[in-house]
């Protein structure tokens, strides 16, 4: 979402089939997004340079991400008032289990690049009973 219009103290809104994202500019360079996420979706499936930070403030998701160090995915689940790190350069995607409202924000500057193993499991609306119980690293890794 461009936010080189929104004034520092505003927000903006995007909506889609699966819920909303409300970022707000709370300086020049500095934001904070609120989702609202449906039950049964998946969001981010990226990676970017600094850490990111999220808190769900009502509902479950499950996290999915890889290990940057031995290329294993690990999988977590997070309900209200949990807070996750997720590390610089860690592919993740969030499913969400129950309709969810979740926090996030990050230690610098924010650049994402799509991860896609994750990403196109999203852009397909792919349902989470079709990956549940599943090692998703399996599909980034190359055949041998």
């Amino acid at each position: 979402m461009d936010m080189s219009s929104v004034a520092e103290g505003e927000a903006t809104a995007y909506r889609d089939g699966r819920g909303a994202i409300y970022k707000f500019k709370l300086g020049e360079g500095v934001f904070v997004n609120m989702y609202f996420t449906k039950a049964g979706y998946r969001r981010s499936g990226d990676l970017h340079d600094c850490n990111q930070y999220d808190v769900v403030l009502q509902g479950r998701t499950r996290l999915r991400m890889l290990d940057p160090h031995t290329g294993s995915e690990v999988v977590q689940e997070y309900g209200a008032n949990d807070f996750i790190v997720i590390p610089a350069r860690t592919p993740h995607m969030f499913e969400f289990l129950e309709d969810n409202y979740l926090l996030e924000w990050w230690d610098d500057t924010f650049k994402a690049w799509y991860y896609k193993p994750y990403r196109s499991m999203i852009e397909a609306g792919l349902p989470l009973a079709d990956t549940e119980g599943r090692d998703l690293s399996l599909l980034a890794r190359p055949a041998a």
